[in-house]
């Protein structure tokens, strides 16, 4: 189920300021995973209502996810806290990752980009370029 960061805000609200149980809340919002709202309301604890309504879109780096895969795999960190470190919206996301690095290996795991809707195709086009031109860079160096 897909929310939006004013229905996470609501859920979180509901739960502290209310006192409704995670089961109710579940519930209410078509049976939502209930370890998803734990992390969602740990979310807010950390970095307060801000991080549900002014998100910007976030450029994930190859190098910034397999830091993430590895604390996972490798330092046996918890899943849920690593995702709340890079402020993912869903721990699942992180899942995903380290799914693809098992399945494929290191060379499948690739940059993130906002989805092309949420982001003009020449400003796609503008982060690609200037990825390439900062690695370029680096290996002048």
């Amino acid at each position: 189920m897909g929310l939006t960061f004013e229905d996470s805000l609501k859920m979180y609200q509901d739960y502290v300021l209310s006192g409704e149980s995670l089961s109710h809340i579940s519930e209410e919002n078509g049976n939502y995973d209930i370890s998803n709202l734990k992390y969602l309301i740990n979310r807010y604890k950390k970095f307060g209502s801000e991080i549900f309504l002014n998100r910007e879109k976030i450029v994930y780096d190859k190098d910034t996810k397999l830091l993430a895969i590895s604390r996972v795999l490798e330092n046996k960190e918890a899943l849920g806290a690593v995702s709340l470190d890079l402020e993912l919206p869903d721990p699942t996301i992180l899942g995903s990752w380290i799914k693809v690095y098992k399945a494929k290996g290191e060379s499948s795991v690739q940059d993130t980009y906002p989805r092309k809707n949420d982001v003009l195709k020449d400003e796609r086009a503008r982060l690609i370029v200037d990825k390439k031109l900062a690695e370029e860079n680096e290996k002048s160096r």
